[in-house]
């Protein structure tokens, strides 16, 4: 998770939203923030790692350019093939955790997540 933080500074961020239109355009897909882990959500995590893998290929081309230039580099902080199937399989191990914690936090009388005092 260390490497999304990376993107945290403004200049880097905006530098990322610039290629992540490149892609978006071409491809017809939506813009979409890095999600930052914030350490108090139980499903932050697999939401940061739903993320990621929607904005792969402008994180990719983010990459690529980083990699052919002197100005910024990322050095060995890049998203390898490994790194992203390792990312899935996390991703993969997470989604029925965060399935369960949110049926654990539903109210099903009202069909609400927040009700997780009352099975308490």
């Amino acid at each position: 998770m260390s490497k999304i933080g990376f993107f945290i500074s403004d200049t880097r961020r905006h530098f990322f939203i610039s290629k992540q239109r490149k892609v978006a355009v071409n491809e017809g897909l939506r813009l979409f923030e890095l999600v930052i882990n914030s350490g108090i959500r139980w499903n932050s995590v697999h939401d940061i790692l739903e993320r990621t893998f929607k904005l792969k290929d402008a994180i990719d081309l983010y990459q690529s350019y980083h990699r052919q230039t002197a100005e910024d580099p990322l050095d060995d902080d890049v998203l390898t093939a490994d790194d992203w199937q390792e990312l899935s399989l996390l991703r993969q191990l997470l989604a029925p955790m965060k399935k369960m914690s949110l049926l654990l936090q539903s109210d099903f009388s009202q069909l609400a997540y927040g009700s997780l005092y009352q099975l308490l």
